[in-house]
């Protein structure tokens, strides 16, 4: 980072995401990444922050995990 210029990266899930999965593989592949990107941040906030993965396949986890990204683990919203 140092040698490219960048003093902060923001942390997310990329291409394809979480929508193609079941939607119970969803909720669980999103609380393992963004439980992820939450342990990155925490290590280094000095040059890492996040935005959470959302489980749209299940419409009712998807605000539940966003909220969980965000109150508990400290990620700064969604990337959909």
């Amino acid at each position: 980072m140092d040698e490219a210029g960048v003093d902060m990266q923001v942390r997310s899930l990329t291409t394809p995401g979480l929508h193609n999965l079941a939607a119970a593989a969803s909720v669980e592949t999103a609380r393992r990444v963004n439980d992820t990107i939450a342990d990155a941040v925490a290590r280094r906030p000095d040059r890492f922050q996040g935005l959470s993965a959302i489980p749209t396949p299940d419409p009712e986890a998807a605000p539940r995990e966003l909220g969980r990204a965000v109150r508990e683990l400290g990620l700064k919203g969604a990337l959909l």
